[in-house]
């Protein structure tokens, strides 16, 4: 290694080595962390409608709108929502979470936060415990300690340790609808 940097010497990447690579890493790095209530895998044609709640740090997630496209593409109808409390007061009124989740089969949490200062994906961490826990997964990119320190008491729970693309999130959705296994093992820091 320290010869090839000190010649500027470096072997060309091989595409087709790091996209099979990655689609056969990926799979292998989503792990279901709790399924208390048996709601995975989802009963094909039970759940018509899910809204995806963007806990992320952008406005347009691409990882929503990637879960949108493979919920949709499963026949379901998918929504995203960002602002599920009152901006203004910061506030979640629960009379507000209930007649936002009541026309929704499902209810997805697809969170990418960070331990810290306070954040619109704090925010809505905070608004999720008002949600309906029976219909309500929970996807976190990142830190595994999340789960405990932000989401103890969340009975569907699931850890990516990818980054959000195509190919992860098609896997999360296969896996959710039981059409593959969680093989993932969590990780340790």
């Amino acid at each position: 290694r320290n010869k090839a940097l000190a010649d500027q010497a470096y072997d060309t990447p091989d595409p087709a080595f790091v996209d099979n690579y990655r689609r056969n890493s990926i799979p292998k790095s989503i792990c279901l962390l709790r399924n208390e209530l048996g709601l995975l895998p989802l009963e094909a044609g039970k759940y018509k409608k899910v809204l995806i709640v963007n806990g992320t740090e952008q406005e347009d997630s691409d990882s929503c709108n990637l879960l949108k496209s493979e919920f949709e593409a499963r026949g379901m109808q998918a929504d995203i929502k960002r602002h599920i409390y009152d901006v203004h007061s910061q506030v979640a009124w629960q009379d507000d979470i209930d007649a936002l989740q009541a026309p929704y089969d499902l209810v997805l949490f697809n969170i990418a936060a960070n331990h810290g200062t306070w954040s619109v994906p704090l925010m809505i961490i905070w608004s999720s415990h008002q949600f309906d826990k029976a219909k309500k997964i929970v996807v976190h990119y990142g830190n595994p300690y999340f789960a405990e320190d932000y989401f103890p008491e969340d009975p569907t729970y699931i850890e990516m340790n990818c980054r959000a693309n195509k190919t992860s999130a098609k896997a999360l959705v296969d896996r959710i609808f039981g059409d593959a296994p969680f093989t993932g093992v969590p990780r340790l820091l």
